[in-house]
């Protein structure tokens, strides 16, 4: 009784070794997207503009307009939304916990979004580049 009881703890410690490679490669995803994402709420709660441009991709999705430049993107910000509003909307959304995206969205790369009703409804997206960095790359409107 004793052999199986010892037989059985170790096989129950080395079951998770055989899924190994599978469960790395998602936890290296979560724990980079986590990294990026404590960073990012960080730069919103400084209401820091430098560091808000360096998390975008040099073309980014602006709602229904398409890819636009990063600067394009804050020159929305400034006209549309206006910074007051942008910096409180987005303190909103990223307080929370950013969820996965599903198609038609992020359909070719993993991805992350979260979103905040008020005071001007935004709905933001990260996804991972192809050379593995995360970004902050839309806003989808509400």
């Amino acid at each position: 009784m004793k052999k199986m009881k010892v037989l059985s703890l170790l096989f129950s410690l080395a079951l998770p070794l055989v899924f190994c490679e599978h469960g790395s490669s998602q936890t290296k995803t979560t724990d980079g997207f986590e990294k990026f994402y404590l960073k990012f709420r960080a730069t919103v709660n400084k209401r820091d503009r430098a560091a808000l441009k360096e998390s975008m991709p040099a073309k980014f999705q602006w709602a229904m307009d398409g890819l636009v430049s990063r600067d394009e993107a804050l020159r929305n910000i400034d006209k549309i939304i206006g910074w007051e509003n942008f910096w409180q909307s987005t303190q909103k959304a990223a307080a929370k916990k950013a969820s996965p995206c599903k198609p038609p969205y992020c359909e070719r790369r993993p991805g992350y979004h979260t979103s905040a009703q008020s005071p001007f409804p935004i709905e933001l997206m990260f996804e991972q580049g192809a050379e593995g960095k995360w970004g902050w790359t839309a806003v989808l409107g509400d």
